[in-house]
């Protein structure tokens, strides 16, 4: 009797276990041909956009040795604006995209007022959100974000003039 209890629940088991679904196993694989990114450095921030183009940017150097926003698109990767690219003199920390699928991106770099600044990409150009002096902040910006409204926020190293850090909002 002990036999058959144990020969029907192990039917029972085995029946359920052909009855759940097939789990794949998820893995991780090299975005893109190997090495094409060609980032020798710190990649620091990614993000998309809704056309599953791929962003990404650090403290890796493009021919002119200044850091630049990589994108994959296509299967192939690219610096986003190419010969108008964001040329940022010092690392990339943050970047993300808008709802208007502008890209922004932040860090270490300065501009020729020695501020650091938010850079944005509307798709054919790069600028400093808010002109020379917007931002204005005198030190790293560490962190960048959006939000629905197409609000821009910004924090970091920097401070105002009470020195305590703050968060900014354009």
């Amino acid at each position: 009797m002990k036999k058959q209890v144990q020969t029907i629940i192990a039917a029972i088991l085995l029946s359920f276990a052909f009855l759940q679904p097939q789990i794949s196993q998820a893995q991780w694989s090299e975005l893109g041909a190997f090495s094409s990114l060609g980032a020798i450095g710190v990649i620091n921030s990614i993000c998309s956009d809704p056309s599953n183009n791929i962003y990404a940017a650090g403290n890796f150097d493009n021919s002119n040795s200044k850091k630049y926003v990589a994108k994959f698109s296509s299967n192939t990767w690219s610096e986003l604006g190419a010969s108008n690219g964001v040329s940022a003199n010092f690392a990339i920390n943050t970047i993300c995209r808008d709802a208007s699928n502008n890209i922004y991106a932040a860090g270490d770099f300065m501009n020729s007022s020695s501020n650091f600044y938010v850079a944005k990409w509307n798709g054919t150009s790069w600028s400093e959100l808010g002109g020379l002096n917007g931002l204005a902040a005198n030190s790293h910006i560490k962190t960048i974000c959006s939000d629905a409204s197409g609000n821009i926020y910004a924090g970091g190293d920097f401070y105002k003039s009470n020195l305590q850090n703050t968060v900014a909002k354009w």
